[in-house]
């Protein structure tokens, strides 16, 4: 669906309309059981660099959406799949470590990501104004490490889309399908046992059909 114009605590640096980038962080001491954590500084940054790696991806890429909103007047459950459209390879000598420190318990990295060729071209199609914008919070319990992470991520897109859709019809849609890209890194920090995400989305989306709410 998306129309070229040729023809997921993480804070946002993204500046130059070539280069992504942002400051990742990860607990280097367990602060709940039952979640893996790197043993070592190294073993950190690579953590590190695979959520840099699926965030990045997904603000170039994007990611086929399908959603159902939940209906129980007719017995209908909620659906909501978000998948990646694409990925940046594992080991692209693009995505770098710019710098890192530890804070406390905390490992911080700041990883860049140098745009070129397609993934330029797709990451400035997202850019252009055809898509509209939506922001949200989703939320997902920290005992699930970096699954959680991205499980806030995905939370708060879902969000986004049901909270722009509401504000736009006045009626419940049947079915919400189409694609989305993140706009910049999402915003993560940890409150009340649980991974908090503020995210903004681009999104290149369809309604089908309507019901009244």
């Amino acid at each position: 669906m998306l129309t070229l114009v040729f023809l997921l605590f993480s804070s946002v640096i993204l500046s130059a309309s070539d280069y992504l980038s942002g400051t990742f962080w990860w607990e280097t001491e367990p602060f709940v059981g039952g979640v893996d954590y790197p043993q070592n500084e190294e073993e950190a940054i690579k953590y590190l660099l695979e959520e840099a790696q699926w965030v990045f991806s997904g603000m170039i890429y994007g990611f086929a959406v399908d959603y159902t909103p939940a209906d129980s007047s007719r017995e209908i459950e909620q659906v909501f799949n978000m998948t990646p459209l694409g990925s940046i390879p594992w080991g692209d000598p693009r995505l770098k470590v710019i710098t890192g420190w530890r804070e406390r318990t905390r490992h911080f990295t700041d990883i860049g990501y140098t745009l070129e060729g397609m993934t330029l071209l797709r990451r400035q199609a997202w850019e252009s104004n055809v898509h509209p914008q939506a922001s949200q919070l989703g939320l997902y319990t920290m005992y699930e490490g970096f699954r959680g992470r991205r499980r806030a991520v995905e939370n708060a897109a879902l969000q986004a889309i049901r909270d722009y859709y509401r504000q736009r019809i006045g009626s419940r849609p049947t079915e919400i399908r189409g694609e989305i890209a993140l706009f910049d890194v999402p915003y993560i920090i940890i409150k009340e046992g649980a991974y908090h995400a503020r995210v903004r989305i681009c999104m290149d989306l369809e309604v089908t059909g309507q019901v009244a709410y």
